[in-house]
């Protein structure tokens, strides 16, 4: 292949492709005017006719002249010949002198207004492509843009091979470009000192000993992350790469880290040292984030444990008004304490903490424990500003009896601090990705982040205040101390005619054919082409037949949790190595790849006729479930208790997976984070019980949707108010502080703008905003709001309680088909990385997704052959379910 071929020779034909007669581009391209007809009719003889009149509709679209094609649809053809009342069949009986083919294309630039490309637009397309490619690298985007461009100038498209010329230069320029800004921040001793990584010349600090990803939740792995980050922080790097693009940025970093010592070794060498520098700078980040998550882990493992000492020894142990730690306590406190003392000096040291004022107690006790440790004292002076960091009722347990501080114990609640303050927001870290300060979330002033924001209208808020004042005031007072609905009330069924739609769903279940797994993706990909979309990390070259079924042994691996050894070594599903299988894994299966490919079977989803009956809502639904994580077989022998690993989906209403996420705790923002999507807005949103909280309300309807957790009985829940609404004299409804909102009405439209850029996740701003009190407490009486009108409406409506009740129930087949793709998994996940962790349930809900796809299509047909003797009910349409996978076999 030509190096500057940028091109499949299946996209080049895409590219070139004549449309067919009926296809939309046909009529609005090869309908001609009255004055075009007039021209062509000048022709002596129907051949010529028809001849001229062809190369005027190719030049028109796709663009190239007739010499550039071997033959024409025949419905094209037809469809021209139609328009000038001639037979089709003359056509090969044109231009048998070829100055005929060219004198007409000649006439047709002159009088229509065409022109030739020249060397000037050669260079000025270039240009044109440069801007682009500083923004975006794909080759097929980057020749859709330069073909629009030149039909748009009217100027006839050169041979393909040309265009492509074009688009590999300016994307050349731009990635030269690129590697100097990032190679101009290295210097020569940094250069040298990456050399010597490579080759292996400092004994063990390799690449690979940076990148290594096996440190334990524990102390020594904190020892082990810290010196990795120690080492790299004395390289001193700072790549400067605040002038490329975010998109570009993003894939350099997925390049960087795919590369291994012998690929980067054969780079130029500016390419070579700028990818190379990123790729440290990046994994110092990540290190830094990876140091305070272990911190977190540990803290929070500390907390379960003394807890479980004290209901070991009787909560009495700890009375109202001690004076000390007591002695049952005292034992074990100071045994986890020594075990936090082997790693929390190098912490302090290593990190550089600041925060906002609410951490201000906290940064001094920190400054007071460096000292402490550089000088090697063990009295600590403590001041009463510092100890505003812990509670009133827990300074008592910090003094012996006669008063003196326990140093440890307040070392302790330092540490224990340091989590809650990080966690909140208060506190961030130099250096961090995850924990920085919540301005640096927001947008610039008039910024967007790369992706266009769409701000708020000013008025938004009187009007949405004026509307949910309105709501309440006419369901409040139909809310009594007894709505006559109990908990027994909740329905547990899908509503009425539940179990006919049950029967209805098994009937058609049998009548699936039986398929393997790989013979299924491969259908689905068929008809689908969603393996196109796993395009190399570096070339962006879509897979060719012998990588796609590589392609389909991984995610196939990955899915069911198997394991590419295992799928190596199984001759019969793959005739590749396990190095083969690694490469493709590396290279093409990434979180953006399988992003796209999933796009692709949704895409097809929707234009599916059965899946039509499915989408009336609008919606989106979400649920999370805890799974534990097996770290190892040894681990697990000596007793140890295995991690857990929280997975949350989000499911569309056609039954498709469209965003998971892997989280090490169980946390209420990430179930945003699906429906916060800045692509595709969602009305409402069903999620887990767990998210009927004020705050995760209040943000979902700044971003546009309604929450709707699935409770399962009734709660003890205030209800709120806006200004003076009559309710039952047994309902006491709270107020509403409205001058908290309008106050915070600013930062609120900050918010919400930068979540809907897509530069940072709904997640991390539920998380971050604690730091801020203001918008804090907005956000708050705003779910105090949307709260309300939630309740006031679950405890009236029965239709809601069914609705909830189905959604629950497709969770439940779900879970049922994920079930039958692991079957050796148990539900456990092998693997001890965040990483492997999100690639199984990305990889686990592609697989779901093409199978769904493909139950959606055969259940198609088996309702239309059952239409065929009998007749069926429209509405049982609604009540068909694609999640059974009986049928497959791995």
């Amino acid at each position: 292949m030509n190096a500057k071929e940028v091109l499949t020779e299946e996209q080049r034909r895409r590219f070139k492709r004549i449309p067919e007669a009926g296809e939309q581009s046909a009529q609005q391209y090869f309908t001609f005017t009255q004055a075009q007809r007039d021209c062509i009719l000048m022709r002596r003889r129907d051949h010529n006719r028809l001849g001229f009149a062809v190369q005027l509709a190719l030049v028109q679209y796709p663009g190239w002249p007739l010499p550039h094609y071997e033959s024409i649809p025949p419905s094209t053809l037809t469809y021209i010949a139609d328009q000038i009342h001639v037979s089709p069949d003359v056509m090969a009986q044109y231009a048998k002198r070829e100055p005929t083919r060219r004198e007409h294309l000649e006439e047709i630039r002159r009088t229509f207004g065409y022109d030739n490309f020249s060397a000037q637009r050669y260079k000025s397309l270039v240009r044109l492509l440069y801007a682009e490619a500083w923004e975006n690298d794909n080759a097929v985007e980057l020749m859709d843009i330069a073909v629009r461009w030149l039909r748009e100038n009217k100027i006839i498209l050169p041979a393909i091979s040309t265009i492509e010329r074009v688009v590999w230069e300016a994307m050349h320029r731009a990635d030269k470009k690129m590697y100097s800004i990032l190679d101009a921040s290295i210097t020569e001793e940094q250069r040298r000192r990456m050399d010597a990584m490579l080759e292996g010349q400092e004994s063990s600090r390799t690449l690979a000993w940076v990148r290594d990803r096996t440190d334990l939740h524990s102390p020594e792995g904190f020892l082990k992350v810290a010196e990795r980050l120690g080492y790299l922080r004395q390289m001193e790097l700072r790549v400067d790469a605040g002038a490329i693009a975010p998109a570009r940025l993003r894939k350099l970093i997925r390049i960087s880290a795919a590369y291994e010592p012998h690929l980067y070794k054969r780079l130029r060498p500016d390419k070579k040292y700028g990818l190379l520098g990123l790729h440290l700078q990046t994994l110092a980040a990540m290190l830094v984030d990876r140091a305070v998550y272990i911190h977190d882990c540990l803290i929070t493992r500390f907390i379960s444990d003394m807890a479980a000492c004290r209901r070991q020894h009787g909560d009495a142990s700890v009375p109202d008004g001690a004076a000390a730690l007591p002695p049952s306590l005292r034992t074990p406190f100071k045994k986890r304490y020594f075990r936090f003392r082997k790693y929390t000096p190098v912490m302090l040291e290593l990190f550089d903490f600041r925060g906002n004022d609410a951490s201000s107690p906290l940064l001094e006790a920190i400054e007071v424990l460096r000292q402490m440790n550089r000088s090697g004292k063990r009295h600590i002076a403590v001041s009463e500003h510092m100890l505003n960091l812990v509670p009133r009722r827990a300074r008592l347990l910090m003094a012996d009896d006669r008063g003196a501080m326990y140093g440890y114990v307040f070392e302790m609640a330092v540490m224990v601090e340091i989590r809650n303050q990080l966690r909140a927001g208060n506190l961030w870290v130099a250096g961090s990705e995850a924990h920085r300060p919540f301005g640096q979330y927001l947008l610039p002033s008039g910024g967007d982040g790369g992706r266009r924001a769409e701000p708020q209208d000013e008025r938004w808020l009187e009007e949405y205040l004026a509307d949910s004042r309105r709501r309440l005031a006419e369901q409040l007072p139909l809310v009594s101390h007894s709505t006559g609905m109990s908990a027994a009330y909740l329905p547990r069924d899908a509503g009425e005619g539940s179990g006919r739609w049950t029967r209805l769903n098994h009937s058609l279940y049998k009548r699936l054919p039986g398929i393997r797994l790989m013979d299924l993706l491969r259908e689905v990909d068929a008809w689908t082409g969603f393996t196109d979309r796993f395009v190399h990390s570096s070339t962006l070259r879509e897979p060719d037949e012998a990588e796609k079924h590589k392609l389909w042994t991984v995610l196939v691996a990955l899915g069911t949790a198997n394991g590419l050894k295992n799928a190596a070594g199984d001759g019969a599903a793959s005739a590749a190595s396990y190095r083969q299988l690694m490469n493709t894994l590396q290279w093409r299966v990434n979180e953006e790849t399988i992003e796209q490919a999933n796009k692709a079977l949704i895409e097809y989803q929707r234009g599916l006729p059965l899946a039509v009956h499915w989408s009336e809502s609008g919606g989106i639904s979400s649920d999370v479930q805890a799974v534990p994580v097996v770290r190892s077989t040894a681990r697990t022998l000596r007793g140890e208790k295995a991690g857990r690993c929280y997975q949350y989906r989000w499911m569309n209403d056609q039954f498709l997976i469209v965003h998971t996420e892997a989280a090490p705790f169980g946390d209420l923002g990430p179930l945003l984070n699906g429906a916060a999507s800045p692509d595709t807005p969602y009305s409402l949103h069903y999620c887990h019980a767990s998210g009927f909280a004020d705050r995760l309300f209040g943000l979902s309807r700044l971003l546009g949707t309604r929450l709707f957790p699935r409770l399962r009985r009734f709660h003890n829940t205030r209800l709120y108010r806006i200004g003076r609404i009559p309710t039952s004299p047994f309902v006491k409804p709270g107020d509403i502080d409205v001058a908290i909102i309008r106050e915070a009405a600013a930062e609120l439209r900050q918010l919400v703008q930068a979540i809907r850029s897509g530069t940072v996740s709904a997640s991390r701003m539920f998380a971050k905003v604690r730091s801020r009190d203001s918008l804090n407490a907005a956000l708050r009486e705003i779910g105090r709001i949307e709260k309300t009108l939630f309740y006031t409406e679950f405890i009236r409506s029965r239709s809601l309680h069914q609705a909830m009740a189905r959604d629950a129930q497709r969770w439940k087949e779900l879970y049922a088909l994920i079930r039958l793709l692991t079957p050796g998994g148990g539900g456990s996940l092998q693997g001890k990385h965040a990483e492997d962790q999100a690639r199984f349930l990305q990889a686990n809900s592609l697989l779901v997704n093409a199978i769904v796809v493909w139950n959606t299509v055969q259940l198609e047909r088996s309702i239309r052959i059952w239409k065929e003797s009998a007749s069926v009910d429209e509405e049982w349409l609604k009540h068909v379910s694609p999640l059974y996978g009986g049928h497959i076999a791995l």
